[in-house]
């Protein structure tokens, strides 16, 4: 039978709780400073991507000597003045940002935003069209779609079919509604000043080209990126559960 010495045991237990507390102690500063290192980085990341932006929205870098719209296109001047002197973007961040139950809400969002933007611009390039039309051939009359539409539905069931992408989440669906109702009439006055096809068509493909990109960072933002771990950290998370 092996006697154990209660004193010396007691002794090898107070080291190894204190060697326990050195460790955690050793963990909670390497966390701190991993935090701290990746929070730098995230902030670098930001102004990288704000820059690039800057860039692809205005292409030429910026200068700050010249504050304001400085492009040769009015289109670029338009969508710049647009995404940057309204809430529109953190609007939409809000909503698309409240989707924290899963990814396809936030895929559904994104899909029916970006179409539902495309669509009024498609329709405000009809319109245009068939004003060209009235004035050209006046007194034809101009047949519209109503004959398509169901009589029995609501104002509101209407709306929402002509909003719809089919197979598509649709919590997403009805968030990105409510966020296009909240910045349709922006989109409509800024586009609506632009006559020259090369300012329209310059608008239409950079406000696509910036939403996909403030969408890829917004996502980015909610990813749970795996923190880098150790054995020894491990065993130590371990150790602590066994002891409660």
């Amino acid at each position: 039978m092996i006697k154990i010495d209660r004193q010396n045991f007691a002794e090898e237990l107070k080291e190894e709780r204190v060697l326990r507390e050195h460790i955690r102690k050793a963990i909670n500063i390497v966390k701190k400073r991993k935090k701290t290192h990746k929070n730098s980085q995230i902030l670098e990341e930001k102004k990288l991507r704000n820059f690039i932006r800057t860039l692809i929205l205005e292409g030429t870098p910026p200068n700050a000597d010249s504050p304001g719209p400085i492009h040769k296109s009015k289109g670029m001047n338009e969508l710049e003045t647009l995404l940057s002197n309204s809430q529109i973007l953190d609007k939409l961040k809000t909503s698309y940002q409240s989707l924290t139950t899963s990814v396809e809400s936030r895929n559904s969002f994104r899909a029916h935003l970006i179409n539902a933007v495309e669509n009024i611009l498609n329709n405000i390039d009809l319109l245009r069209k068939v004003d060209e039309a009235i004035k050209v051939d006046v007194g034809e009359e101009i047949m519209g779609p109503e004959g398509l539409v169901d009589p029995n539905k609501s104002d509101e069931d209407k709306k929402q079919d002509d909003f719809s992408i089919p197979g598509m989440d649709l919590t997403g669906r009805d968030e990105a509604m409510e966020a296009f109702d909240n910045i349709e009439s922006q989109i409509k006055k800024s586009y609506g000043k632009l006559h020259d096809p090369q300012d329209q068509k310059l608008f239409r493909d950079y406000i696509i080209t910036n939403l996909k990109m403030w969408f890829d960072t917004w996502e980015e933002e909610m990813s749970n990126v795996p923190e880098p771990t150790t054995d020894e950290y491990e065993e130590e998370i371990k150790g602590e559960a066994e002891e409660l």
